[in-house]
C-alpha cells in the first residue's frame, strides 16, 4: 500500500515557498489571505506530525501499527518557525515574517 507522504509534504512545502515569495515582494494587501495559508500551513505540519493507522484488508484501524511520517525531524524542525511565522503575518511584521518563513521552508 502506498502512503502519500510526499505529496502533502510537497505542497506545504510549496505553500511555504509562496508565503516567502509574497513577503519578499511589496504588496500591502492580502495580509488576511497570507495568514490564512499560514495557517493552512500550520494546521498541515501538525497533522503529518501525528502517526498514521494503516486499515488492514478488512478495514479494521487497529490491525497494524501506526507509522511516522518520513518526514518527521523536518517537520518537527519546521513547525516553530512556521508557527512563529503564522503569528508576525497576523501582526503585518513583514521583516519577521519573512525570517521566520525562510526558516520554516529551510527546515524543510
Amino acid at each position: 500500500m502506498r502512503y502519500n507522504f510526499p505529496m502533502t509534504y510537497d505542497g506545504t512545502k510549496d505553500l511555504l515557498k509562496n508565503i516567502v515569495e509574497w513577503l519578499g515582494g511589496t504588496d500591502t494587501a492580502g495580509w488576511d489571505d497570507q495568514g490564512a495559508l499560514a495557517a493552512e500551513c500550520v494546521s498541515n505540519l501538525k497533522r503529518m506530525l501525528r502517526p498514521i493507522y494503516r486499515p488492514d484488508k478488512t478495514g479494521s484501524l487497529d490491525a497494524e501499527p501506526p507509522i511516522d511520517n518520513p518526514y518527521a525531524e523536518q517537520l518537527e524542525t519546521a513547525l516553530p518557525h512556521a508557527e512563529a511565522l503564522l503569528r508576525t503575518i497576523r501582526t503585518r511584521d513583514r521583516a519577521a515574517a519573512l525570517r521566520n518563513g525562510k526558516a520554516a521552508f529551510a527546515a524543510m
